[in-house]
């Protein structure tokens, strides 16, 4: 059996969440659905949850590895089940990635993976009312956890 389906039916992948000096998160906008979602996927054979990050950041949004800096990453795999059968899994385990997105001139472009047909940047916490359902409380957690990246204090001078 494969082990990437194991138990819980759960495909393995990595989820991210880039964010920009204004401290805007980026947010794309499903090509076959009309839900918003942070860039995800699923993590091939033999590659590093960190390789699928980078190869799935690329893929979906066009920023390259060498665009961003990761700031955080998951302490734990997020969980969420499907209300549905999806590509015969139940649901999804991620493994979570902040990045700092360090080139003020990369292109947004999702016509590779043509996952995306739009995005915006929005403020830290907007996509947890606003994205599928079944993946508030993972986005709930997982932004909840690198919060403290995001809202250090700022020294007083």
């Amino acid at each position: 059996m494969n082990n990437k389906k194991s138990q819980e039916n759960l495909r393995q992948g990595v989820g991210i969440i880039v964010i920009n000096k204004e401290e805007k998160l980026w947010l794309g906008k499903l090509t076959k659905f009309p839900q918003w979602q942070f860039p995800q996927g699923g993590i091939e054979e033999g590659e590093t949850p960190e390789q699928a990050m980078y190869r799935e950041l690329e893929e979906e949004t066009g920023i390259k590895p060498n665009q961003v800096k990761i700031i955080a990453e998951s302490k734990k795999w997020l969980t969420y089940k499907f209300p549905f059968n999806f590509q015969d899994y139940n649901g999804a385990k991620q493994k979570w990635f902040l990045v700092q997105l360090i080139d003020n001139n990369a292109v947004i472009d999702y016509s590779f993976a043509k996952e995306f047909v739009a995005h915006s940047w929005v403020t830290y916490w907007y996509p947890i009312r606003n994205v599928v359902y079944f993946k508030e409380e993972v986005y709930r957690k997982v932004l909840k956890e690198f919060s403290r990246f995001v809202f250090k204090r700022k020294p007083k001078y």
